[in-house]
């Protein structure tokens, strides 16, 4: 039932989709639906045995799962013991007052339906933080806290405690509910708007307390499967270098944004090197980073010029080429993401083939994401589907284009299609993305200097 609730449509949908503002009432309706949650919820009952030994086994698949980074599968497992928890707590379900992540995910939860994580919600993180954060739990710098001071006497960096005595893995499992990947992303988004007031108050990022402690947040979902593996549990200070380093670069791209808007001319293909390097290895500057690059996507749908979105987007794809296959799985929901916002643009008529937006995000980026999750490769033949029927790719292109997304997609199609031989299943049309190839059939034209298409359209096995 686990491994079903990550393969049901929706959870597909919510595990890959980085614009979670408005879309609290389909979070909330999907775990009023799916079939996965009710029919465990219906096996828990009230029984705080059954409800442990099924959170040790989430979290046991979690920690022992042999991928070096985190795919859909792993994610799901987050997202899994998130919605389980608000599950139960829709229901009024007693075992939830039992779990220690109970409040965290609540809180959480309702930020998310609010469209907001401000300094009530921020207030209401750091209480329950506070048991798991030394320098906060012996009373922040010494101050007594009096009516009306809220959070702002605390102390966001932290003191970096253990989490209990007896190794308790409850920090390890808040960094779960925190991972939940519409959660993450909208604390990475918080993050970011939290960057763009600190641009418009003309402030430094080190500064902002509310960005301060959502970082801390953002580390512990990113650090939550090592901590499980080494039963090291630690609510870490906020990384020096994201606030003295990588925030204050991408506050730079926010002012540069402004300053394009009012004529001034930038080197769409010139990156930062340092840039690169944080989104190659940081978790927190990835998602971060990915949140802006959107957020310049949205701004060209309202008539903005393209240079700072394109150097973003560059930015990424050099970002790309610096990392292993296996950790582009991390990037699987940003391409997701991006080439929804692309397929918009496209149909819009705002975006073209031929323009740099397009070979950034495409050429650079989407193609090489379609070796990774099959929604992402179908989202992309989708794409280029839709340029060829609208006669913004001719039919040679159309096949390049699709060469090239086999080619990235090889190793993963060659696994799914030993997964359904195990059931009978065999040839192309056993890998998940064959029949969105076959559709496009009749706008490619002439195979014949296409080999590598030709011959898995014409797969007799």
């Amino acid at each position: 039932l686990v491994a079903e609730y990550g393969g049901e449509a929706e959870s597909a949908e919510a595990l890959l989709d980085l614009g979670v503002c408005g879309k609290y009432k389909l979070r909330q309706q999907h775990r009023a639906r799916s079939q996965a949650l009710k029919q465990v919820s219906a096996i828990l009952d009230r029984s705080t045995k059954i409800y442990k030994y099924v959170v040790n086994l989430v979290l046991t698949l979690y920690r022992e799962s042999e991928r070096s980074y985190l795919s859909r599968e792993e994610l799901s497992l987050c997202a899994f013991r998130s919605q389980l928890l608000m599950q139960l707590h829709d229901a009024q379900n007693e075992l939830r007052q039992q779990d220690p992540c109970h409040r965290l995910a609540w809180v959480l939860d309702q930020a998310l339906r609010d469209g907001e994580c401000g300094d009530r919600r921020v207030n209401e993180l750091v209480q329950v933080m506070r048991p798991y954060d030394k320098q906060q739990h012996q009373g922040g710098r010494g101050r007594k806290r009096g009516r009306g001071d809220h959070h702002h006497h605390a102390d966001p960096h932290g003191g970096g405690s253990t989490s209990q005595p007896d190794e308790s893995t409850a920090l390890g499992e808040m960094g779960m509910v925190l991972r939940d990947p519409p959660i993450f992303a909208f604390l990475a988004g918080t993050c970011y708007d939290r960057l763009r007031q600190v641009v418009k108050l003309e402030r430094v990022p080190k500064q902002d307390f509310n960005l301060v402690f959502l970082t801390r947040l953002l580390q512990l979902a990113c650090e939550s499967r090592q901590m499980l593996r080494e039963k090291r549990y630690k609510f870490h200070k906020a990384e020096d270098g994201l606030l003295r380093d990588f925030y204050p670069r991408l506050c730079s791209s926010v002012v540069d944004r402004a300053l394009v808007a009012k004529g001034r001319q930038v080197d769409a293909r010139q990156t930062d090197p340092t840039l690169v390097s944080w989104l190659a290895n940081s978790g927190v500057a990835q998602a971060v980073y990915q949140q802006f690059v959107l957020d310049c996507l949205s701004g060209l749908e309202h008539g903005q010029e393209s240079s700072i979105a394109e150097q973003a987007l560059m930015t990424c794809a050099v970002a790309l080429s610096q990392i292993s296959t296996k950790a582009l799985s991390e990037w699987s929901p940003f391409a997701h993401t991006l080439c929804g916002r692309v397929t918009e643009m496209l149909g819009a008529g705002k975006l073209e083939p031929a323009s740099t937006l397009w070979d950034l995000a495409v050429d650079r980026v989407l193609v090489k994401a379609c070796g990774q999750e099959v929604e992402v490769h179908l989202r992309v033949v989708g794409l280029l589907g839709l340029a060829a029927r609208a006669k913004k790719l001719d039919g040679p292109a159309l096949c390049s284009y699709l060469e090239r997304t086999l080619e990235s997609s090889e190793k993963a199609r060659r696994r799914r299609r030993k997964r359904a031989a195990k059931e009978g299943k065999r040839g192309n049309e056993s890998d998940g993305v064959y029949p969105a190839y076959q559709e496009l059939r009749g706008d490619l034209g002439d195979l014949e200097h296409h080999p590598k298409l030709k011959e898995y359209l014409n797969d007799d096995d």
